[in-house]
This record gives structure tokens, C-alpha cells and sequence, in this order.
């Protein structure tokens, strides 16, 4: 039998999801050139931040094997990286090729709770990854994840039609 509409339309919003980052890590690699000091690190940082976002689409799009523990190390990987966020971005860390608008820090608060966030649901994440037996189980955590994402490069991060 065919998968339900719900289900189809969640393994539609993750592509989505995918689809973004894996866009935004292509661009990253192309702006990343030149960076230095802090502003390196959090590139480096949000770089494998979608690294680990792809593979961990790839295994529930069915495009490599399905491997819990790879998951969770994925999931602990964008946690910890998300768990940085704040002492990453500084106050006046905005220099070439920085892809962080002025909001980050007028709007600090949102900005560190959108990174809670999403260290919450990567971990969410994982612990279902503990117990998933098949990567259909790791769908709905990993898209409540990537909106996290998605929710603070709406707001935080410089569109790519704005870029120098």
C-alpha cells in the first residue's frame, strides 16, 4: 500500500528542508573564502552543521543505509554546534564574508533562543534515533530541526540576493 498523505507531505517538507541547506552550504562554500578569526569558525561550524543534515536526509530519504548510531552522532553534532552559536557570533563580528545581518545582535535574545531550539530538537532527534528501527521514525524530529534552521537564516542571515 502507498504511503498516507500525511507522510507524504512530511518526506516533502524535509526534502525542502534538505534542499535549503544543502543550497546554503553550496553558497557557504563559495562565500567562505577570505574569512577569518571567529567568523572561520562559525562558517566552519554551520558547514558541518549541513553535513550532518544531509546525511541524516539522505538516510531517511532511503538514499544510503539507514544507521542509528550514524544518527545520533549527526543529531550530537548539530546540537553541539547549536549549543556554540552564541559565543560564535561576538558583538561587531560582522566582517567580509560574514552572512550575518545587524538582527543577530538588536535582536540577541530571539536570536540565542532560536539556537536552543534548535540544540533541542537535534537532540530530540537523537533520542529517537536511540530506539528508531527504521529511518521513517527520524522524519518528523528531523523536520521540526530543520525549521529551526530555516526560522533563524529568515531572520538572521543575509539573502542570497543581497550578498556583495
Amino acid at each position: 500500500m502507498g504511503r498516507s498523505i500525511k507522510a507524504q507531505y512530511q518526506s516533502f517538507i524535509a526534502l525542502l528542508i534538505v534542499v535549503g541547506v544543502v543550497s546554503g552550504v553550496a553558497g557557504a562554500v563559495w562565500a567562505h573564502s577570505g574569512a577569518t578569526g571567529v567568523v572561520a569558525t562559525r562558517m566552519d561550524a554551520m558547514k558541518d552543521m549541513g553535513k550532518q543534515m544531509k546525511s541524516l536526509a539522505q538516510m531517511i530519504r532511503g538514499q544510503g543505509e539507514f544507521d542509528r548510531q550514524a544518527a545520533q552522532r549527526a543529531a550530537a553534532a548539530v546540537a553541539a554546534h547549536a549549543d556554540d552559536i552564541p559565543k560564535l557570533f561576538p558583538a561587531g563580528s560582522l566582517n567580509h564574508p560574514s552572512e550575518a545581518t545587524p538582527a543577530v545582535w538588536t535582536d540577541w535574545e530571539r536570536f540565542t533562543d532560536l539556537a536552543d531550539e534548535l540544540s533541542r530538537r537535534a537532540e530530540a532527534l537523537g533520542r529517537v534515533a536511540e530506539t528508531a528501527v527504521r529511518p521513517a521514525a527520524l522524519r518528523a524530529p528531523f523536520a521540526a530541526m530543520g525549521k529551526s534552521c530555516k526560522s533563524c537564516h529568515a531572520d538572521f542571515r543575509i539573502k542570497k540576493g543581497d550578498r556583495k
